[in-house]
């Protein structure tokens, strides 16, 4: 009755013996509306849990093959590129059907203020389940996976970026972003059908509306796009399915969320899908307050959850003491 798309972001901010995590998972349900697509009001359709920090299990990071789990979620590679993810509201297996997109063509970045390692599964095949209003649903498609890794801490004056990964229906795929402060980077990098990647530092990014402001932090954002890739004679436009995306952990506000595209690739009518994810955009309001009231809700939600376990185990205990009690025979 519907699409859904499902986002799971870790940050790994403390290294060591009790690593600590930050993260959110998400889960846009959309509906189609006479050819068209619609996203219900996030009261109702959007599934969001923002996890301002976390302690990873033991065992996390320390097998051969990619393994982490932190709470009630866990990722964990069977085999190279294929993996099992579970939450509260998935059940997903994930396997690659192309070769890691390197950025750079390389997997290296020089950002001029600090370097990193990054690569993409692009197009991993996924099937499973989601668990929607208590609902289980079937699902299959495609998903992304992204890892980034370097030796620095944050720096606001210089981590600004505009970043798009997109999936097209000629089997292409994009990573295209704008990084920087006063000293800026530009680079995209594509895998074809066949999984060879090209590599290119032309790239143009032009908002084509007014921004979109957070009511929550009142910034100002700019969700939609037109990317332009000249020396791939390729020109997209990027569109929000939903504004309401924003991210708070800690001191650092971004947006993420998913994105519908269309646009020509050498002549040739293309679409597709993606996600868009804006950080270092300035905000109106403490970013201490921010993090301490999303830590407040956290706790607050997991007493709730902690509260209803209790109570239902009561409720069973009750109704088992209750069928040997003299005036029930």
């Amino acid at each position: 009755d519907g699409r859904c798309r499902h986002a799971l972001v870790r940050f790994l901010v403390a290294p060591g013996p009790n690593q600590a995590l930050a993260g959110r998972f998400q889960i846009l349900h959309q509906i189609e509306d006479g050819g068209r697509v619609a996203v219900e009001p996030a009261a109702d359709r959007q599934y969001r849990a923002v996890t301002p920090l976390a302690v990873a299990q033991p065992d996390s990071f320390r097998r051969p093959l990619l393994h982490v789990q932190v709470a009630d979620w866990s990722l964990t590679a069977d085999e190279p590129f294929h993996y099992r993810l579970r939450t509260a509201n998935c059940q997903l297996t994930l396997q690659s059907r192309k070769p890691p997109l390197l950025e750079n063509q390389t997997g290296y970045l020089d950002l001029g203020v600090k370097t990193s390692y990054y690569y993409s599964l692009s197009r991993l095949e996924t099937k499973g389940t989601l668990t929607l209003n208590g609902r289980v649903v079937p699902v299959r498609g495609l998903a992304w996976m992204d890892h980034q890794w370097a030796d620095c801490g944050w720096q606001p004056a210089d981590d600004i970026w505009t970043w798009f990964s997109i999936q097209l229906d000629n089997q292409m795929e994009i990573v295209a972003f704008r990084y920087g402060g006063k000293k800026l980077t530009h680079l995209a990098t594509a895998s074809l059908r066949n999984g060879s990647l090209k590599t290119t530092r032309r790239l143009h990014l032009e908002p084509t509306q007014g921004a979109w402001q957070s009511p929550q932090t009142g910034a100002d954002y700019c969700l939609d796009w037109r990317l332009t890739l000249p020396e791939w004679e390729t020109a997209l436009t990027v569109l929000p399915l939903a504004r309401e995306q924003e991210m708070i952990f800690g001191p650092l506000n971004y947006w993420e969320g998913g994105v519908q595209v269309h646009g020509t690739v050498r002549g040739q009518t293309v679409q597709g899908v993606g996600f868009l994810e804006l950080a270092g955009v300035p905000i109106a309001v403490g970013r201490r307050r921010l993090f301490e009231q999303a830590l407040q809700e956290e706790i607050t939600q997991r007493a709730a959850k902690l509260t209803h376990r209790v109570a239902n185990a009561a409720q069973v205990k009750l109704r088992t003491v209750r069928r040997f009690l003299p005036w029930q025979k």
